[in-house]
């Protein structure tokens, strides 16, 4: 017998609800156990209520039944460990419930580079060499981590602490609306769940509104970047790659199967390059100088490739930081608008900017 995809969300609803209270500490028999929010094209949290507690569940994609459950009865202050969570906090205009992070450099919220500046917010340091004497000292209740299968070592003793060690899947959702849903996870957990559903409706709305200017006009671009000698482009069922085709941008590389990346030669991304009218770059360099001091061959490429460099790097700080790759995932209608200028041959007004050779 089929499900329809109602059926099978209940489906799955039930299953971890069982999982949890299977998994908790014994609670009286009458506790009962409730969705409160499922996402829409998340598939990595949700949000339930049993008995008096509201739970945010963060689930493991490799393993459905790990999960990492925190209490949001109460507002919590933050360790984040990556930029992207502190994005969604700042979107939030809740920065100051964020009281560490791994380096305040790698932040490009402004908000947050400002309270580093005043001592509110503290450095924890490397993932790997956090302390968690420190993470107690810096008056956190939860530390959010970019999702791997595995926690750190300091996180059963953070536990002990009554400190949420908790993975953040949102990198891992293949949906672009699917990673901003994050956005609510994090409204429930700063207490401002209301005004996160807000945001992200209007995002919703505007990432359905933008397509497409001339669906009867292709453009191929070619997407990569060269990493220790090795090009890796994005492939056909990749997350960058569906906002591409929403926009009329079509990959020169179309067979590279999967939802991540693939590693390429340089012949290759050189082939592919020649053959494209633009190129996606989303390197850190700002200049086609730049390019060139790290691949000496680019200038060979054909003059109009050489003309067409577009990279993300409008709001690239001077420590390095960029706000780009925190800003397209809480908004990736920008993507969208974005691409659908460099597809037009206007200029893009939200992150990128042309680093192409000037004939």
């Amino acid at each position: 017998m089929r499900m329809d995809l109602k059926s099978l969300q209940k489906f799955l609803f039930l299953g971890i609800c069982t999982f949890v209270i299977a998994c908790a500490p014994k609670q009286p028999d009458n506790t009962q156990v409730g969705e409160l929010f499922n996402p829409k094209y998340a598939n990595f949290f949700r949000v339930i209520t049993r008995g008096s507690d509201t739970l945010l569940l963060s689930i493991n994609p490799n393993n459905k039944r790990d999960i990492d459950t925190v209490k949001v009865n109460s507002i919590h202050n933050f360790a984040c460990l990556s930029a992207t969570h502190t994005a969604f906090i700042d979107v939030l205009d809740a920065i100051e419930n964020i009281r560490a992070v791994d380096f305040c450099r790698f932040h490009a919220s402004r908000a947050l580079k400002n309270s580093c500046k005043h001592g509110d917010i503290i450095e924890l340091g490397q993932i790997s060499s956090i302390g968690a004497e420190k993470i107690l000292e810096s008056g956190v209740s939860i530390v959010t981590i970019s999702g791997f299968d595995d926690l750190p070592g300091w996180a059963e003793k953070s536990k002990k602490l009554n400190i949420s060690p908790t993975r953040v899947w949102e990198w891992k959702e293949e949906h672009p609306l699917g990673k901003a849903e994050w956005l609510i996870a994090f409204g429930y957990l700063t207490g401002k769940e209301n005004k996160a559903l807000q945001i992200f409706k209007k995002e919703e709305e505007d990432y359905k509104r933008i397509s497409d200017p001339s669906p009867d006009q292709k453009t191929y671009i070619f997407s990569g970047n060269a990493y220790q000698g090795i090009w890796y482009c994005p492939n056909t069922d990749s997350y960058l790659n569906k906002v591409f085709r929403k926009t009329g941008l079509t990959l020169t590389l179309d067979s590279l199967s999967g939802t991540a990346s693939s590693p390429i030669s340089a012949e290759q991304a050189f082939t592919a390059l020649n053959n494209s009218q633009k190129w996606i770059y989303h390197g850190s360099c700002k200049t086609f100088d730049c390019l060139l001091s790290e691949e000496p061959r680019l200038q060979y490429l054909n003059k109009d490739i050489q003309s067409e460099i577009w990279a993300p790097n409008k709001l690239l700080a001077e420590d390095g930081s960029n706000a780009f790759w925190e800003l397209s995932t809480v908004y990736p209608s920008r993507l969208l608008e974005d691409f659908v200028a460099i597809k037009s041959g206007l200029e893009p007004k939200h992150f990128y900017i042309n680093i192409g050779k000037t004939h």
